[in-house]
């Protein structure tokens, strides 16, 4: 590869600030990128699939501070082998759904301290390792940030998550 890992998602992304909103920066952006990163061999679009993002975000004013507020959607597929291999055979590819919806607010005082929680939903029709198709799973996670300065360039992080790559239950 050109690059080392050749580690980027090739595609466009346009972004639109509403202008009414002057006083409460709103912005939407759409992108349609190739989401396959690379393999081994520096191959992309390994599943003919363009992967379609977008993200709605504005900001509200609460009592003297700013709350960062947004939604976002994801639409694409990957790449992966329809099961495990079967008496020393390999499977075929085939595409396994990306489809996830998700929130996010963000909040920062004037001292700096910032707290930011997102949360997210939908199918993701791979196994956790992305080896394997999965159909109709659902997935979703979500996480909290408390990020504090304590000096110059220096903060303290406390962070949660939870990622459910394969849902408990949740085979739709």
């Amino acid at each position: 590869p050109f690059l080392i890992n050749q580690d980027r998602d090739q595609g466009f992304q346009v972004q639109h600030n509403i202008p009414a909103a002057k006083s409460r920066p709103t912005s939407v952006t759409l992108g349609l990128f190739n989401g396959e990163g690379r393999d081994n061999a520096g191959s992309r679009n390994l599943n003919g699939v363009m992967d379609l993002v977008g993200r709605f975000q504005t900001v509200i004013p609460v009592n003297h501070m700013d709350i960062t507020a947004g939604t976002s959607v994801y639409s694409g597929a990957m790449a992966a082998r329809m099961g495990a291999p079967v008496g020393g055979v390999v499977q075929a590819f085939t595409n396994g759904a990306r489809q996830l919806i998700g929130a996010d607010v963000q909040w920062i005082n004037k001292t700096g301290t910032e707290v930011s929680l997102e949360g997210f939903t939908g199918r993701l029709g791979l196994t956790p390792d992305r080896a394997q198709y999965l159909p109709g799973n659902h997935a979703w996670a979500w996480y909290a940030v408390w990020k504090q300065p304590i000096g110059h360039n220096q903060h303290f992080f406390l962070k949660f998550d939870d990622f459910r790559p394969v849902a408990d239950g949740n085979r739709q």
